[in-house]
């Protein structure tokens, strides 16, 4: 509902996405096409990076940025919030990932919320965005 509700800006920020984003995004893959940017954030894990970077091949306005870090190989920072946000009008904010043990095993739960707490969505996850432009992984 919330990809074909959207006409510009897809936000997506969860750790995980394993290979339910890349099922879901092959789905909508014409809508996503349209959009001027799909943003994600998430975790730097193996399962990411194997469903995300295929999909930048055939979603040429996908970006990804990866909120883990790592000093001297040790994670000291990383995402946990779990949102996606269509445009700037309406926001899901939940306890799940987009993976299939959230949908089938996990009892989860997301709010669907529109008005002006989107526009303050929107100012967080753009922050963090912002802020993870100059993260490297020592």
């Amino acid at each position: 509902y919330i990809v074909n509700s959207t006409s510009s800006e897809l936000r997506i920020a969860m750790p995980y996405v394993g290979g339910l984003i890349s099922t879901l995004f092959t789905q909508h893959l014409q809508e996503l096409r349209k959009l001027k940017t799909l943003r994600v954030i998430t975790e730097e894990t193996q399962d990411n990076k194997r469903a995300l970077e295929p999909l930048s091949l055939f979603l040429p306005n996908l970006r990804v940025r990866y909120a883990t870090r790592r000093i001297n190989g040790i994670k000291v920072a990383g995402a946990h919030l779990k949102l996606i946000i269509a445009d700037d009008k309406m926001a899901i904010v939940g306890t799940f990932n987009l993976t299939q043990a959230h949908l089938l095993v996990n009892y989860d739960i997301g709010l669907l919320v529109r008005g002006n707490i989107v526009r303050h969505l929107c100012l967080v996850f753009d922050t963090i965005w912002d802020a993870l432009s100059g993260v490297v992984n020592e």
